[in-house]
């Protein structure tokens, strides 16, 4: 493990609509709930959806495209390989030009 986060998010918030060169990461629900969508980069088919509630936690490996969406207030930990750095975060990461769904 290279890095841990821990990021609160407002309800309606989507984050990711990228994917990682190298990068991995695991992401823990501590309270309220994720709606996760994924598929491979540059697939262009439809992502797969888990929802992830408390205590539970998704894997995204490198070269998945990935978008989450909270519906409510939460918190979630990230546990990634490498350093979280703004420097080598950004430069391991390639943004989506489009989200991967419409959330609600």
């Amino acid at each position: 493990i290279g890095s841990v986060v821990r990021i609160a998010s407002t309800p309606g918030a989507v984050r990711g609509t990228h994917w990682h060169r190298e990068d991995w990461h695991y992401c823990y629900i501590e309270r309220g709930r994720l709606e996760y969508a994924e598929r491979p980069a540059g697939s262009g088919e439809e992502p797969a959806i888990a929802i992830v509630e408390p205590g539970e936690m998704v894997f995204t490996g490198p070269r998945v495209e990935h978008e989450m969406h909270f519906p409510g207030e939460t918190v979630m930990w990230v546990f990634a390989n490498r350093s979280r750095t703004p420097e080598d975060y950004e430069r391991d990461l390639v943004r989506l030009a489009q989200p991967l769904r419409m959330w609600r």
